[in-house]
This record gives structure tokens, C-alpha cells and sequence, in this order.
């Protein structure tokens, strides 16, 4: 069987390349009697935008400028958490965090860096205190089902990561350092010339934690001191972006992350329980051409992640886990058709993702072969309609293909000079497909575990008001999600060590609310955003039916206000979490908690020196909270940081 899909792909992949080519071929070079000169026509990365086509009707966030600024060069999960209603999930300050949207489990949201999956076949998921953001990045939060686009696994969510190439010159230095313990130290470089744009980043993190818990494991409740627990992580970050001409651009991408991590004890244990060292390397080509039928995109990447597991007596166990990835990705957008009012996008995709997995437990290497065809189309009607409509059917070994449809629309309810209406809806189908450690890991995996399928739909409601004096922008979200064949780890079959079963089905119902302001009076500037969710996540399944999925939050709520005076901005924040339960049967959960921040922020021009200081006064509240059973999170803490900006020109 797998075999015939094999070779079925392989004819559609060799199909598709003749016909790549044949739209490609008259590739119209710029001549040296071209008097045009490259400032006069944009360079292909930008004009593909024009082309690319973007799903219809998903709720996305980009994370609020001023606040990504102050917090540059932190976690990924630290932009994520104060710029959505996500849940972040952390093994202790420092160790491992990870991302849940919309009652889902980490496992379910897709993190891709400049279009390659970055998520780790072995688990599923990605490590998102190991990415650090940097002013050269632009991330984006998909929200909701986007497995037709991104893959297996965007059930939940989807996080791009993709380069900057808008030219900046200017090169950044940066130092964050803090009360328990920790330290950021980073380099940033954004140069270019007409035809070529060159990034580069180095960051050094260090968490000592340095911090005080409570240990309710005691009597009284009694403070406790943190056993010494170091993570160290440094990321390097580079790109280069070359226009050949103006049909033919070529980017270079590298992303270098190692990272050793004594892992956290849970509390009432003073001993660590073991370290881990590994790498995470991306290294990546994108090829950008135009041609008489429009534009082909051709990415290429090899990704490796590898790393040591090293317990501590007398629970001592050694593992290795070596990962590689091939991804190639050739997709042609062809001419945009133009009809009256109307405005057609059409494009046609190839996946093709070779993985091999080492691992102690998995006793023999492994290896598969992912493959998947895509179609995307999108109508623009008369600027007040929008609809896509897309297609993907995936291979995998050992397996029958996945079919994923995707429909979303936009229609503007009204319209005024001040004002807009509009109205967001998309179903679709989305899967995901089981993990190497979820089939092959010894003892637990289980070789007859079934992939996930999903039915989703989601519909919101945008207002959106500007004045003179006021800018309002509200947003409510609808979302239901049918999980089918869920995964989970559990002891119910075997106490001795935990194995995955599929739960029967888990339905998923929730509300969205995103309200944000902002307004000016004379020289004090004021914005405030306020984002909340109601999230039901219920397993269905007869032994356990009503109860709620693990580590969903049914509440939770992000609100920061930011009060700018010329130069000074004061910036308060304030997060609420709910209950949250531990375990399947729901008989133990994690408390509430709320935590509140304020960041107070000066600013200092002089010539092309733009120095920036801030003083962050973290968990006011001094709230001793978990979100993740048993891993204690600092209280009360003071941050400090300050941010070089050398202009070029």
C-alpha cells in the first residue's frame, strides 16, 4: 500500500515539475541597456506578496509593536502569552514551554520558521523558550485550523516566524538582566544595499533562578529557596536576501539554537533531575522567479534536532534523540486574473518531508516519508468579498492520504468614512498524524495508534471605528472543534509507565473577545487592549464523558494599558488564568491566579543613537501559581534592560 502512494506522488511531483517549468522557462533577464534602475522596481520577495495567497477567515494576531520592542530578544512564549489568549505551559522558569491554543494541546499547534515545519516529529510539539524573537523577525499567530496550509497538526494554531526584509540599517545591541538570577545579552544587524538585504542575530540567555516557592507538600505552607537550576541557551539567526534581477531573488537562511538545561525538580525534591543539551539547526533556500505564467517558489531546507538526556541518581537514565529533516516545498502562483470587479488567485503546491528519527528507546532507526498536494484559490469580488477555498491531500507511510478542505469568506456588513463592519467565517478538516515517540518509544509506544482528524468552524464579527481622536477595534470569535481519534498519554492501562491511547472523540466549544483602543490628548498618547477567551474542552468518551481536557484553562484574560508622554511610556499589564485540571477524571486541578506587570520605558534620540531603558517590575501581586503541576514559577522580581539602536543612514 505504501508503495502505491509512493509511486502515485512521485508521478504527480515529476507532472508537476514539467509543468513549473514549462510556465518558467521565459525568464525575461534585465539587460545592461536597461535604463531602469533597481530602486524603481521592487525586489521579488516583495512583489511575491501580491501573489501569495492567505487563508480567508482565520483570526490572526501579530503581537502589539511596543510591546514585542520591550520584550525583544525574550522566549517566543513569553511575545505569545502576552499577545494572544493562548496558554503557555512551563517546566519550571526557564525549562521547556509550550503552547495550547483554543482547548488543544501543544501537539497541536504548528510553528513554522520561514515556511519549514519546525515542530519535532519525535514529540510533536516545539520548545518555544528556545526560540528567542528579534526585531528582524516578523511572527504571526493563526489561530484555529490550518492544516490545509501549514501541515499535520494545525489544529489549534499555527505560529509563522518569517525574516524582515525591509531594509533598515541599523545595528542593535541589547542587555536584559534580572533579580533571580538571569540574563540576556544580544546582537542584531540589519544592512543592505538595492539588491541585497543582510540579517544577522546572536543571543546568549542564562536563568539561574534565584527565586523563592511555597511548598504545600509542608506543613504551614512554609517559602522555600529554589535549588540552583541553570539553563543556558544561544541562538544564532542569519539570512541574506539577493535580487538577481527583477524576476529572479534568492534568499539564504540559517538558524543555529543549543541549549543545556538542568531540568527543574517538582516541588518538595531538592536534587536536580537531569540535564539537557541539544541543537536545533535550520539551514534553508528560497528561490523566487517570475515568469510569463507568474511565480514559482522553491524552498529547500535541512533541519536537525538532537539532544541528551542525562538523569540523576538513583533515577539515573541516559537518551538520544537525533532527528533529521529534508522539507522541499515548489509552489507556482500563477497570474492574477482580473475580471471587472473581481480578482482571482490561483496556486499549486508540492510538499515533499523525508524525516529520520534515532532514539535510544526506539530500538531501530526509523524513517518516513511525508508528500502532499495542495491547491489554493481566493476571490476578491468588487473589495467587499472575500473567499478562499483550498485543498491538500497528504501521504505518510503505512497510511491511507488525508484529504483537508479549507472554505473561509469575508463579507463587509458596512462601510463608512469612519467606520467598518465585516463579517469572518472558515470550516475545514484537519488531522494529525501520530509522533514517532507515540508509535515507536519503548515501553509505551504503540505501532497501532490512529491519527487525529478534526471538523472545524469557526465565524467573528469585526468592528472597526477611527476619528480624530479615537481608534476602536472589537473582535468576537465563535469556534467549535470535533477531535476525533484524540491522543493522549495516560497509566490507566499500565501503572507502571505512561502509553498513548485514542480517546473516542473530544469536543471543543469557545468565544473569543479582542477589544482595543487607542486615543491621544495633546502630548500623552494612551492605548489599551483587552483579550479574553471561554474555552470548553469536554472528552466524550464513555468512561470519562463531561470531563475537561487537561491543562485547558476555561477563563483566561490579557489586558495592558500603555500611557506615552513624548519620550515615556508607562506600560501596565495584567494576565487572569482559571482552573486548570491535572488529571482525565478531573479529581485534581491547579488554582487560579492572576499576575500583574508594569514596564516603565524612556526613550533617547540623539543623531542616529536611539537608546531605549526600561525598568520591569514583574509579578506584583507577588502570586506564587504553577501551570504546569508541581513546577514552581518565580513571585515577585525586577527587570532591567536597555537597547542600543545605531542608525546606518
Amino acid at each position: 500500500m505504501e508503495k502505491n502512494y509512493y509511486i502515485l506522488f512521485t508521478n504527480r511531483f515529476i507532472s508537476v515539475c514539467i509543468l513549473l517549468w514549462v510556465f518558467s522557462y521565459k525568464i525575461v533577464a534585465q539587460t545592461p541597456t536597461d535604463s531602469t534602475s533597481a530602486k524603481q522596481f521592487p525586489a521579488v520577495d516583495i512583489l511575491s506578496k501580491n501573489y501569495k495567497i492567505s487563508e480567508t477567515g482565520i483570526k490572526t494576531t501579530t503581537p502589539d509593536s511596543a510591546l514585542k520592542y520591550i520584550n525583544n530578544y525574550k522566549d517566543l512564549a513569553d511575545i505569545i502569552n502576552l499577545n494572544s489568549t493562548a496558554y503557555i505551559k512551563n517546566y519550571g522558569n526557564g525549562g521547556l514551554a509550550t503552547v495550547s491554543f483554543r482547548g488543544t494541546g501543544a501537539e497541536h499547534t504548528n510553528v513554522l520558521w520561514n515556511g519549514f515545519q519546525f515542530n519535532n516529529p519525535a514529540l510533536g510539539l516545539t520548545d518555544l523558550s528556545g526560540l528567542a524573537s528579534n526585531s528582524n523577525e516578523k511572527i504571526t499567530m493563526l489561530a484555529g485550523g490550518n492544516a490545509t496550509a501549514a501541515g499535520s497538526g494545525a489544529i489549534g494554531g499555527s505560529v509563522l516566524i518569517d525574516q524582515d526584509y525591509e531594509k533598515k540599517d541599523a545595528i542593535n545591541f541589547s542587555g536584559n538582566y534580572n533579580t533571580i538570577g538571569g540574563y540576556t545579552n544580544a546582537f542584531s544587524a540589519n544592512m543592505g544595499s538595492d539588491k541585497l538585504v543582510f540579517n544577522l542575530s546572536i543571543v546568549d540567555r542564562e536563568n539561574n533562578n534565584n527565586f523563592k516557592y511555597i511548598n504545600p507538600f509542608k506543613l504551614g505552607n512554609p517559602l522555600e529557596q529554589m535549588p540552583s537550576v541553570k539553563s543556558s541557551k544561544r541562538t544564532f539567526n542569519g539570512s541574506v536576501l539577493y535580487q538577481f534581477s527583477k524576476n529572479l531573488s534568492f534568499k539564504l537562511l540559517s538558524l543555529y539554537n543549543t541549549y543545556r538545561l538542568e531540568i527543574q525538580a517538582p516541588i518538595g525534591i531538592d536534587i536536580i533531575q537531569g540535564t539537557r543539551d541539544g541543537l536545533n539547526m535550520v539551514n534553508g533556500i528560497h528561490l523566487d522567479f517570475k515568469s510569463n505564467g507568474g511565480i514559482t517558489q522553491i524552498k529547500t531546507g535541512l533541519l536537525n534536532q538532537n539532544e541528551t538526556y542525562d538523569g540523576r541518581p538513583a533515577n539515573y537514565q541516559h537518551s538520544q534523540t537525533n532527528i533529521t529533516q529534508w522539507q522541499n516545498t515548489a509552489e507556482h502562483f500563477f497570474n492574477i486574473m482580473k475580471t471587472g470587479k473581481s480578482e482571482h488567485k490561483f496556486s499549486f503546491a508540492l510538499e515533499h518531508q523525508f524525516i529520520k528519527g534515532e532514539q535510544t528507546n526506539y530500538n531501530i532507526k526509523r524513517i518516513e516519508n511525508r508528500t502532499a498536494v495542495m491547491i489554493r484559490y481566493k476571490l476578491n469580488l468588487k473589495k467587499r468579498f472575500q473567499i478562499s477555498a483550498n485543498i491538500r491531500e497528504q501521504y505518510y507511510s503505512n497510511s491511507k492520504p488525508f484529504f483537508s478542505p479549507f472554505v473561509g469568506l469575508q463579507y463587509i456588513l458596512s462601510q463608512k468614512n469612519r467606520y467598518i463592519i465585516l463579517l469572518k467565517s472558515n470550516a475545514t478538516k484537519g488531522f494529525r498524524l501520530p509522533t514517532f515517540n507515540e508509535r515507536y518509544y519503548q515501553p509505551g509506544g504503540n505501532i497501532n495508534i490512529k491519527p487525529e482528524n478534526t471538523k472545524q468552524v469557526e465565524a467573528g464579527l469585526v468592528y472597526k471605528y477611527c476619528s480624530e481622536l479615537f481608534k476602536h477595534d472589537i473582535e468576537i470569535t465563535y469556534y467549535y472543534n470535533h477531535i476525533y481519534n484524540r491522543v493522549v498519554w495516560t497509566n490507566l492501562n499500565s501503572p507502571s509507565y505512561p502509553e498513548p491511547i485514542n480517546l473516542k472523540e473530544t469536543k471543543i466549544n469557545g468565544v473569543e473577545l479582542v477589544y482595543s483602543i487607542t486615543t491621544r490628548c495633546k502630548k500623552i498618547g494612551i492605548r489599551s487592549q483587552l483579550a479574553a477567551t471561554y474555552t470548553q474542552s469536554l472528552n466524550i468518551s464513555p468512561s470519562l464523558k463531561g470531563r475537561q481536557m487537561i491543562y485547558i484553562p476555561p477563563f483566561k484574560c490579557n489586558w495592558w494599558t500603555e500611557i506615552k508622554y513624548k519620550n515615556t511610556s508607562l506600560v501596565y499589564l495584567l494576565q487572569q488564568i482559571g482552573a486548570r485540571y491535572t488529571n482525565l477524571d478531573n479529581t485534581d486541578w491547579l488554582e487560579p491566579y492572576l499576575v500583574q506587570n508594569i514596564y516603565i520605558q524612556q526613550q533617547i534620540k540623539f543623531r542616529k543613537l536611539d537608546l531605549l531603558g526600561s525598568l520591569k517590575f514583574i509579578n506584583l501581586g507577588n502570586v506564587y501559581y504553577q501551570t504546569l503541576q508541581n513546577y514552581a514559577l518565580p513571585g515577585r522580581y525586577i527587570e532591567t534592560s536597555i537597547i542600543i539602536n545605531i542608525k546606518q543612514k
